[in-house]
């Protein structure tokens, strides 16, 4: 069968799959189905083995080991049909789209409407949809900025003496460290489609924009935060920085 999150091809006996630990429903079911046949088999040997004769025993025992065996094979049966059906959807879905209209809606700059299309016809790195691929990783990591920034701009009351949460300021940062350096340091130093440089080239320069104008932090401690672990005591660093720079109440996490 076919791994719903990998993609990978394995047995319908597994319990998970065995390249990325996804769970397998149909394993699991096989298995506790098998289990309790033959709890259910050992218990009905107790119970007849002092009151019948031995060849009713026999005969007891013989239609057991054939249900279970015809159990078993059922099992097999409606997983591989599972696994066939599910190959067979995902190759229509995939049929249905088309590479004139992932362009179209790239041009349309509307890129939540090219997540949905991208999941909707399975399409992450199939062959002939690297592009939009690449630019729906980039929206996604630059969505959660997004949200940060939302965030900070809409309290305006932050502006007269209050003072947000210390692990809102340090999720902004993340997001903000992740958007300036970590496409940098997977693809180098250029994206392969120009559209997709162009844009996370924007996206950059709107978080280098919310981190001055919003966080008031200079072009020395953009390129500090770059570089920094935001997973030791750095992090608490630049939350102090931040809070010093706008005027809010430092906590100590």
């Amino acid at each position: 069968m076919k791994c719903k999150r990998c993609g990978a091809q394995y047995s319908a006996k597994e319990l998970k799959c065995p390249y990325c630990g996804e769970p397998n429903s149909l394993g699991m079911h096989w298995k506790n189905t098998e289990e309790n046949a033959k709890n259910e088999t050992e218990n009905t040997r107790k119970r007849v083995r002092h009151s019948a004769p031995l060849y009713v025993i026999d005969q007891i025992w013989n239609v057991v080991i054939v249900c279970i065996v015809l159990m078993a094979a059922l099992t097999i049966a409606i997983a591989v049909v599972g696994g066939v059906f599910e190959t067979l959807h995902d190759r229509y879905v995939r049929s249905t789209a088309s590479v004139a209209e992932a362009d179209a809606i790239l041009e349309t700059e509307d890129t939540e409407v090219l997540v949905q299309y991208v999941k909707e016809h399975s399409l992450f790195w199939e062959d002939g949809y690297d592009k939009y691929t690449e630019r729906v990783q980039i929206y996604q990591s630059y969505r959660n900025l997004l949200e940060m920034m939302a965030y900070f701009r809409q309290n305006e009351d932050w502006n007269h003496g209050e003072t947000p949460r210390m692990y809102r300021i340090g999720s902004a940062l993340y997001n903000g460290q992740y958007m300036l350096k970590e496409f940098n340091r997977t693809y180098g130093s250029s994206l392969e489609y120009p559209e997709n440089q162009r844009y996370l080239e924007k996206a950059q320069q709107n978080t280098v924009a919310f981190l001055e104008g919003t966080f008031k932090m200079t072009q020395e401690d953009i390129t500090r935060l770059v570089d920094a672990n935001l997973y030791s005591d750095e992090e608490q660093d630049f939350i102090k920085l931040v809070c010093e720079r706008r005027g809010w109440e430092y906590e100590e996490n």
